[in-house]
C-alpha cells in the first residue's frame, strides 16, 4: 500500500483516480487542484507517489514537477495526460517524472503503472545500498574520499526534427538503465515514433543493459516505430548488424 497525492484540477477525474486508487488497497493520502497546491501538499505528506495531472490553473503538471523534484529528487510521479499532450508528458519525463497514464484512466493501466514504479524504485534502492556496501569495503583502506554531490546523466535526449536521438554515457549500467526504459516508454504513444540509440564512445555493455536495450527495440516496434542505432564500438556494430541490419553509422 502506498500513499498518494492526487492532482487534478477537475473535482471529478480526482474523484475518479481515488476510487480506483483506494479499490487497488492505496491510501489517498491528500488532493490538490493545481501545481501550487500539489507542491505544498507535498511538502506537508512527503506522499510515496503523486498522480499527477497536466493543465492546470497556476501551476501547470510540468512546473509542479520541476519544482517537487528539485526540493525533492527521489520524488515519485506519474503524470495523467490526455493523449493531445504527448510533447508535455515527454517534457514531464525529461524533468523527472516517473512514468505516465492516458485519460480516461484504465484501472487495470493505472494499478500496472503503480505497481512498476513503485517496484523499480525499491529495487533501485536496495542495488544503491548494495553498491554502497561493496565500494566501503573495497574502499575501506583508502584515504581518498570521492566527491560529493557529483550526479552525472546515464543518458541524453534530443529531439532533432522529430527524431529523438537517446546518447548513452560511460556510466549507464544496471542501476540506472531503469530510467532509460522509464523515458522510452514514454515515447510509445508519439506517431510516427522515430528513435536513434546513440553508444557514442560506450566501449562495453553490461548485460542486463543490453537486455533492456533489446526490449525497448521490441516494445518501438510493437507500435510500429522506427529504431536504429549509432556506435563506435566494433563488437556493438556487429552484433547489432547481425541482429537487425540497422546500424545507422560508425565513426
Amino acid at each position: 500500500m502506498a500513499n498518494i497525492l492526487v492532482v487534478d484540477d477537475i473535482a471529478v477525474m480526482r474523484k475518479k483516480i481515488i476510487t480506483m486508487l483506494l479499490e487497488a488497497g492505496h491510501n489517498v493520502i491528500a488532493e490538490a487542484e493545481d501545481g501550487e497546491q500539489a507542491f505544498k501538499e507535498y511538502e506537508k505528506y512527503r506522499p510515496d507517489l503523486v498522480m499527477m495531472d497536466i493543465t492546470m490553473p497556476n501551476l501547470d503538471g510540468i512546473g509542479a514537477v520541476k519544482k517537487i523534484i528539485a526540493e525533492y529528487p527521489d520524488a515519485r510521479i506519474i503524470m495523467v495526460s490526455a493523449i493531445a499532450q504527448k510533447h508535455m508528458v515527454l517534457m514531464a519525463l525529461q524533468c523527472g517524472a516517473k512514468n505516465y497514464i492516458l485519460k480516461p484512466a484504465e484501472y487495470s493501466r493505472l494499478v500496472e503503472t503503480i505497481d512498476k514504479v513503485l517496484r523499480e524504485e525499491a529495487n533501485a534502492k536496495r542495488a544503491k545500498v548494495e553498491n554502497v556496501k561493496v565500494s566501503s569495503e573495497n574502499c575501506r583502506n583508502s584515504t581518498k574520499l570521492p566527491e560529493a554531490g557529483v550526479d552525472t546523466p546515464s543518458f541524453t535526449v534530443v529531439n532533432d526534427n522529430g527524431t529523438f536521438y537517446i546518447k548513452m554515457q560511460n556510466n549507464l549500467d544496471k542501476l540506472n538503465v531503469k530510467s532509460l526504459c522509464n523515458a522510452v516508454q514514454g515515447f510509445l504513444f508519439i506517431k510516427p515514433l522515430n528513435i536513434v540509440f546513440d553508444f557514442a564512445e560506450l566501449q562495453s555493455m553490461e548485460t542486463e543493459v543490453l537486455s533492456s536495450i533489446i526490449d525497448l527495440y521490441s516494445q518501438i516496434k510493437q507500435v510500429g516505430g522506427s529504431v536504429n542505432f549509432i556506435s563506435q564500438n566494433k563488437e556493438l556494430k556487429e552484433f547489432f548488424n547481425e541482429q537487425y541490419g540497422q546500424i545507422v553509422r560508425i565513426e
